[in-house]
C-alpha cells in the first residue's frame, strides 16, 4: 500500500476528457481523503473544483463523475 493509498481506497482519481480524448490519473491523498469522507464527499469535492456555478447542466462543460465509497463491497449494510 503506497502513503496516497488509505483504507478503502483504490488510491487513483481518473479523469477523461470526452471531448479530446485525453486522459490523466491523479493520486487520492490521504488529506483528501480525510477531508471528504467517502464517495459523496469527494465527488462534491471534483464537482465544485471542474464546475462553475454558471455552467449549462447539459453543455459540454459540465462534468460526469462516476464515484464509489470506501465501503462498496464489504459487509457494512448499504455501504454500496
Amino acid at each position: 500500500m503506497t502513503e496516497t493509498m488509505t483504507k478503502g481506497f483504490m488510491g487513483t482519481i481518473l479523469e477523461v476528457d470526452l471531448t479530446s480524448g485525453a486522459v490523466e490519473k491523479y493520486p487520492v491523498t490521504r488529506d483528501l481523503a480525510e477531508q471528504f469522507i467517502g464517495g459523496q464527499g469527494i465527488g462534491a469535492y471534483l464537482l465544485y473544483k471542474y464546475v462553475s456555478p454558471d455552467t449549462d447542466p447539459l453543455g459540454p462543460g459540465n462534468a460526469l463523475i462516476f464515484n464509489v465509497g470506501p465501503l462498496v463491497n464489504t459487509a457494512v449494510p448499504s455501504g454500496s
